[in-house]
């Protein structure tokens, strides 16, 4: 059989179980692109939508890339308000909660769970091409969007971060040359009220401005199954000015400030099982916890008096979040020629993170902490795009990155097995976790497409990547109360340097408790360099207007890192994980029927892994488990991606996305599981990667009369079963611990609109079947405990455009 007859073949087979759709952003490198956004999809007959994957216009269906694309309307009907909320419109997307409150993100199966904030992620994230250095920072990206595009795959060549799964792009809605201006409201269940509104148009002849801001406030949503109490407020808000100039034909700068806040509530977790670090150490109050009831999304448990709450600002006394985000990027674009484009971007991101969590899903304090961290990330972009000719397109390029993270993180655990190690004279219940890690890149890239015919298309591309890594005072260390000191110097530091024949060392109050060599208290500074060559080579042929065939082989890198942890010896530190790199091999092609009426996008991929970083456990004789970052020598990952779009009569339209992913580690590595036996991870998938994922939407459109439109739509979201843990367990029992089962959930609406679409009014309900799921397990202290799902949620909204 053919590789033609082959694609046709796979694509017609899922075609009959999904449908899918693919509207994406509009060009940037002209004036008029700027200022107006892309046109949204027809109700007719599918378009084929200008996209700019490759930093350049071209139509969706002419890119040999596999790339999803939502605007921003379709993003706000799915109620996408958030990065982790786009699994559901990307297929192959997942996000995960770790328990510090950061998320984790992957794409086809790649990705890398780790909960220090400065951990750099798989998955890279831009707004409009500027990058979000880390995955905290993705937040309050869905403000006023024209548009968000996914790009699956190594993503190093083009983009400033590298990234092994892929990159998405959040494009703002620019300034317009005429006046615009919309407001949209919201109802929902616990009563969420949201609103966003933006006001767009000239302000000069040459200077044009556009001004949006959204809120979101609600009522508590989880509630506690042990005393009357709940939890779970929204309190968010955020805003976005922007500034176009065009002094002159051929030149542009558009300067873009955005920031958002964030004070909700932190979401508790629920208990799965009690299961001690030292069992026979174990609290009898948490002997025999209740459990949550069966099946409740909402149900979960707390500690009702947080201490000690003098340490929090304000003298608050209870669990809370506080994360301030701002962002300044300056784009500037002159024509040199009407063939080519000299292009600047440069970009300046800050984060304030405050979160105080309780991780254990108990009444008791047996693990609970205040992440705190400082973020920021400086870039600076140049690049020359253009064509010689006919025959070659262009870009060549360079950029610098500085991104610092600063992660302070107390901890209390007053009621944790841990502490009682050494008996109860000892007993230690505070600690802090620090350190500052510093990432410092520089890059040149270029890439050509060389038009061999009509029909057939040559591209290649290569980067250099130069990262130095830094990291600055890391260490565990004493609260500040000497419980802790005294703990480490009693238990640890005077035996060992007794038996190494050595004085005793004092342990100040407040200082640091991690030992070196000599068992001796140390503050650890360590630095590394890395360097990498991604490439990428593309054959795409288009043997008729309405199909394309691709063959693409690329290889990428994702750069190294240090943990932030409970540290006991300084020599974890002096062991990050290094770079991983995967070289992706994928075939595809995208086919339009019907005269315009389906469109059929396939994608056929394998992944070759090395030195996949992980996060495993292993177990610290005071701490108990701990997580530790190792990299895995060999893996793979294999599948497709499918997209089909119908619209089999005018008014009916019919989208969806398939995703199938199949990981396996190929290397034996042992690593411990959630009981601390070693497990060979040889032959297991990837954590976090369910196999099969896929989304569908409906929607069907009717005239009530000449001036209004009625329309009922629907959409649902499956992800198969997953595990939390790379190292299963040796039994089904204890692997069943850790298991994130498969769910489907369904979202449905229905509304009217005005006929030019100046208005609509709807009514939605997510997740109506209420269906229970939890996204990660995890285990932070003496139990196991899991994230839940959002559960049934309804409402109304309505917008208006003047």
């Amino acid at each position: 059989m053919s590789l033609r007859s082959h694609l046709l073949r796979s694509s017609a087979w899922v075609g009959l179980v999904c449908s899918s759709a693919a509207v994406a952003q509009s060009p940037v490198a002209t004036s008029e692109q700027i200022a107006e956004p892309a046109k949204p999809a027809a109700s007719g007959p599918i378009e084929d939508i200008v996209v700019t994957a490759t930093k350049r216009s071209e139509q969706i269906n002419d890119v040999p890339l596999a790339i999803l694309a939502q605007s921003g309307e379709q993003l706000k009907t799915a109620g996408v308000d958030s990065t982790a909320e786009l699994s559901r419109v990307v297929p192959g997307f997942t996000s995960a909660k770790t328990y510090f409150g950061t998320p984790t993100f992957s794409l086809r199966g790649v990705g890398f769970p780790e909960v220090t904030l400065g951990a750099l992620p798989s998955v890279s994230t831009y707004v409009d091409e500027a990058s979000l250095p880390f995955a905290v920072m993705t937040q309050g990206t869905t403000l006023d969007l024209e548009r968000v595009e996914v790009l699956k795959g190594p993503q190093g060549l083009l983009f400033g971060q590298n990234a092994t799964a892929g990159a998405i792009n959040f494009v703002a809605a620019k300034p317009t040359s005429t006046f615009e201006a919309g407001i949209r409201a919201s109802y929902g269940r616990f009563n969420t009220v949201q609103g966003e509104g933006f006001i767009s148009g000239p302000l000069t002849s040459t200077l044009s401005a556009r001004l949006a801001v959204s809120g979101t406030r609600s009522d508590d949503w989880q509630y506690s199954y042990t005393r009357h109490d709940s939890i779970g407020q929204q309190k968010k808000a955020a805003a976005r000015a922007q500034l176009l100039w065009e002094p002159s034909d051929g030149v542009r700068f558009l300067l873009n400030l955005n920031g958002w806040i964030d004070k909700s509530d932190p979401q508790m977790s629920q208990l799965v099982q009690v299961r001690p670090n030292f069992p026979g150490l174990i609290s009898p109050t948490l002997t025999n916890y209740p459990l949550p009831p069966k099946s409740s999304n909402r149900a979960a448990d707390w500690d009702a008096n947080p201490s000690p709450a003098t340490y929090y600002p304000d003298g608050l006394d209870h669990f809370f979040n506080n994360h301030r985000f701002g962002q300044v990027t300056l784009r500037g674009d002159v024509d040199l020629s009407p063939d080519i484009t000299l292009t600047s971007l440069t970009n300046y991101v800050s984060m304030r993170f405050r979160s105080h969590v309780d991780l254990d899903g108990t009444d008791r304090n047996n693990a609970s902490y205040l992440v705190q961290g400082n973020l920021s990330g400086f870039g600076q972009e140049l690049r020359l795009t253009g064509k010689l000719g006919d025959t070659l397109d262009f870009i060549v390029g360079a950029n610098y990155q500085k991104d610092k993270a600063l992660e302070v993180d107390p901890a209390w655990f007053d009621d944790i097995s841990s502490v009682k190690v050494a008996g109860p004279d000892l007993a230690f219940h505070r600690i802090i976790n620090r350190s500052f890690q510093n990432y410092e890149t520089k890059a040149a890239f270029a890439n050509i497409d060389f038009h061999l015919s009509e029909q057939l298309t040559l591209s290649g591309g290569l980067r250099y990547t130069d990262v130095k890594h830094k990291l600055r005072g890391a260490c565990s260390a004493d609260y500040g109360d000497g419980g802790f000191a005294t703990f480490i110097k009693t238990l640890v530091s005077d035996p060992g340097r007794a038996a190494l024949g050595l004085a005793p060392v004092d342990f100040p109050v407040g200082g640091c408790t991690t030992l070196d060599d000599n068992f001796a208290p140390v503050t650890t500074n360590d630095d590394f360099s890395e360097n990498n060559l991604s490439w990428r080579a593309n054959l795409a042929w288009r043997p008729n207007d309405d199909m394309l065939l691709y063959a693409n082989v690329s290889r990428g890198f994702k750069s190294g890192s240090y943990i932030n942890n409970s540290i006991t010896a300084a020599s974890q530190y002096k062991a990050p994980i290094k770079q991983e790199q995967l070289t992706a091999y994928e075939l595809g092609y995208k086919v339009g029927l019907l005269n315009g009426r389906a469109q059929i996008n396939t994608a056929l991929f394998y992944y070759d892994y090395k030195d996949k970083q992980l996060l495993g456990i292993r177990l610290d004789p005071v701490f108990g488990r701990l997580f530790v970052l190792a990299n895995i020598p060999k893996s793979r990952v294999q599948g497709f991606d499918m997209e089909v779009t119908l619209v089999p009569v005018d008014g009916l339209r019919l989208k969806g996305a398939v995703n199938y992913s199949d990981s396996k580690i190929k290397s034996s590595y042992l690593l411990p599981d959630i009981t601390t036996q070693l497990n060979d991870v040889k032959g297991n998938p990837f954590n976090y990667a369910p196999k099969w994922n896929f989304t569908t939407d409906v929607e069907y459109e009717w005239a009530v009369n000449e001036s209004l439109q009625a329309f009922v739509g629907g959409n649902t979201l499956y992800n198969s079963a997953t595990n939390a843990n790379l190292a299963r367990g040796l039994t089904a029992d204890i692997s069943a611990l850790t298991r994130i089962k498969a769910y489907m959930t369904l979202d449905l609406r229905a509304g009217v609109r005005d006929a030019d679409g100046r208005w609509e009014l709807s009514a939605w309900g997510r997740n109506v079947t209420s269906t229970y799921y939890w996204n990660n397990v995890v285990l932070p202290g003496d139990t196991l405990s899991r994230f839940t799902g959002a559960p049934a949620t309804y409402g109304v909204t309505a917008n208006y455009r003047f």
